[in-house]
């Protein structure tokens, strides 16, 4: 057997050791957040980076709804806004309805001294036709829900000023309707404006305790007839405290109280002729009686409008009283429903009343009308509900009653009562 020289064996060995080095270290777990903190930092909102914290989201809302009434011989045609009365946004009888798209932009307030984001809503839909109080339904309408600057002050722990447009401060059920435990709305939400536009405070001292007050316009677009200028010549006040989850033996609490005073000139931007007061209280139960599935709530709302104006109308008055349930029967299905009355004192020349007086009649000097729904509400879905609804409304007043006068030239079709069915669907995001 022939070996290589020594020589020979030494110089291999040394030449396969310098083309093989030992592999370098990996970085450890601390050496590679500390790189990623850098990149963050590269980025943050003091390099001036644009769009951060900023968050997009919405919801699709659409349903059909039914109105059990007979047409066979009179009514108006299907798709008119008027068989539906006593409603809010639920105007439309036998039609698809593309209820709200609505997007929101938001931007999350920073860590600086002053701490500043805003938010802003946009609809479109028969939401933003109703918010407009336009009588034209086109589903094309781009309605400005909020649009408001959010600010915290630092002089005391929870304190925030909001500049802009934001939705009133009134009513338990929110203006984003896939919220609420029903479909439909009470009356109460009828005799409330949409928006605000002004400043408003807000101070969160705690978890347990908020409380609002602003400086604003005026009525806003829904109720009574605003134009689409402002036509107030003084301002207008809103307050709430709210009270946030209080445990007790009953269940958790969680009330509040809200009153509003102002003025709303229509038509003319001349005179303060139109003062409108409202307070409106609302308590909140969940687990009710230790019961956990089960949430109740009651809404007492009063509308007060004078004109001071010396020929003007006597004054105009809304009482409505809600009462609502829900009962979760798991975390996908809900039984909920609410009864509502509300009473209206009208004028000979002006009512706050939806209900229509029959032909050669006017609106008599009180009226009321009640309320009934039953919702069925179906979370099958990520981010979707799907809910069925029926409702009743019925009146007592003997001259008016829900319907139209001489619709197509035919008589009148109005009833003490009637009966809707609704199916709506919603997707959020």
């Amino acid at each position: 057997m022939i070996r290589p020289p020594l020589p020979l064996l030494l110089l291999a060995c040394s030449t396969l050791l310098a083309a093989d080095p030992q592999p370098a270290a990996a970085p450890s777990l601390s050496e590679r957040l500390a790189s990623l903190e850098k990149q963050l930092a590269e980025v943050s909102p003091e390099k001036n980076a644009r769009g951060s914290g900023i968050k997009i989201s919405g919801y699709l809302d659409v349903s059909y709804i039914a109105n059990l009434a007979n047409r066979d011989n009179t009514g108006p045609v299907a798709g008119s806004s008027l068989q539906n009365n006593g409603r809010v946004y639920d105007l439309q009888y036998n039609s698809f309805n593309l209820d709200a798209l609505q997007i929101s932009i938001q931007k999350d307030k920073d860590d600086s001294k002053f701490p500043a984001g805003f938010q802003m809503d946009g609809v479109m839909g028969d939401k933003a036709n109703v918010l407009d109080n336009s009588a034209s339904l086109n589903d094309s309408k781009f309605y400005l829900q909020q649009a408001f600057i959010d600010i915290d002050l630092p002089i005391t722990q929870g304190l925030s000023l909001q500049a802009g447009k934001f939705i009133t401060l009134l009513g338990y059920e929110s203006a984003d309707r896939y919220q609420n435990w029903s479909m439909s709305y009470t009356e109460a939400a009828r005799i409330f404006p949409g928006s605000q536009t002004g400043i408003r405070f807000v101070h969160k001292p705690n978890d347990h305790l908020k409380t609002s007050v602003g400086c604003v316009n005026g009525w806003d677009y829904i109720q009574p007839q605003a134009g689409a200028l402002n036509f107030n010549t003084d301002f207008s006040f809103e307050g709430r405290v709210d009270v946030i989850e209080v445990e007790s033996a009953c269940g958790t609490w969680s009330p509040a109280i809200v009153g509003y005073y102002g003025n709303d000139d229509i038509g003319s931007p001349t005179l303060n002729s139109h003062t409108i007061q409202e307070i409106d209280a609302i308590v909140l139960l969940t687990k009710a009686g230790g019961c956990e599935p089960l949430s109740l709530a009651a809404e007492y709302a009063h509308r007060r409008d004078e004109m001071t104006v010396a020929s003007g109308p006597s004054p105009l008055e809304a009482d409505t009283f809600s009462l609502f349930s829900k009962w979760d029967w798991n975390t996908w299905l809900s039984t909920s429903g609410f009864v509502s009355y509300s009473w209206y004192q009208n004028s000979s020349n002006s009512t706050l009343s939806p209900l229509v007086p029959h032909s050669n009649s006017t609106q008599p000097g009180a009226s009321e009308n009640y309320a009934f729904t039953l919702t069925q509400t179906f979370k099958v879905w990520k981010d979707a509900m799907l809910r069925f609804e029926w409702r009743h409304d019925w009146t007592h007043s003997p001259s008016v009653g829900f319907g139209t006068t001489n619709p197509n030239g035919a008589p009148d079709d109005i009833r003490q009562d009637q009966d809707t069915l609704a199916v709506n669907l919603v997707v959020w995001f």
